[in-house]
């Protein structure tokens, strides 16, 4: 259906948001979901990882999408039985990721058809953006939360590039460069991690690794604190929202 400037489709449990005008940015949002005991009986959990939801990123990126022409997937079943975030299998991009053993999308096959579709609709609109633009244009934001501060220091965003595995030219220094001039506490990766022998904390996962491995295009998991995305806090969270906006319509 059409609603406003976008076309909007929901299937899967997944929004599918396209742009009348042409994108060349792409929001995904795994986490922002329904609460898990919605589901509670109906479906196996998952066995390991991370269960929790990134409440209030869905309002970020929707702010962003009144500002801006962007493109936004975001899936609705609880991370406690589908990660979209993680392989469906624990061998895929091994050496990239380093996962523990089974921590994998999920583990009731009749939930790989709502992960596929989330995965597949990414797919397509990677395609489209490449066909019309480029695959240097291109680039994929992964929004998560996070309220636990890594232990090298505090701050507002967190950048996950897998120490700038998953990006192809100097994009992650100038949404850094810019969002400090705005004021932001930022923590952008270096290609050495600032522990020996540790990926950074909150550095990517699979969807930012898989998209840039698969289709060669910048890819950038975007951690925001929880400040911004609390009743409190909805003021900063707006302004946030406006300055991601103003950097992504200028590139």
């Amino acid at each position: 259906m059409i609603i406003g400037e976008y076309d909007w489709n929901y299937d899967h449990l997944t929004w599918a948001l396209k742009p009348k005008q042409k994108s060349k940015i792409l929001i995904t949002i795994p986490h922002d979901t329904i609460p898990s005991f919605e589901l509670d009986g109906f479906f196996k959990k998952r066995k390991n990882g991370c269960l929790g939801r990134d409440t209030h990123v869905w309002p970020i990126a929707k702010d962003i999408a009144l500002k801006i022409p962007i493109n936004i997937i975001r899936g609705f079943i609880p991370r406690a039985y589908v990660d979209f975030n993680r392989s469906i299998s624990s061998t895929e991009l091994p050496a990239i990721l380093n996962n523990k053993q089974n921590d994998v999308a999920c583990n009731d096959e009749n939930l790989i058809s709502f992960y596929k579709y989330y995965h597949k609709t990414i797919k397509d609109i990677i395609k489209l953006i490449i066909s019309n633009f480029n695959k240097k244009q291109c680039l994929l934001l992964d929004f998560h939360g996070f309220k636990k501060q890594p232990q090298y220091g505090e701050y507002d965003i967190i950048l996950g590039t897998r120490n700038r595995q998953t990006i192809f030219s100097d994009i992650d220094k100038k949404l850094a460069n810019f969002l400090i001039t705005k004021g932001y506490s930022v923590f952008l990766p270096q290609e050495t991690p600032l522990m020996p022998g540790k990926i950074d904390q909150m550095s990517g996962q699979f969807t930012a690794a898989h998209y840039s491995n698969k289709y060669k295009i910048n890819t950038i998991q975007i951690e925001i604190h929880s400040k911004f995305r609390v009743r409190e806090g909805e003021k900063i969270g707006k302004q946030l929202a406006n300055d991601f906006s103003e950097f992504l319509c200028s590139l």
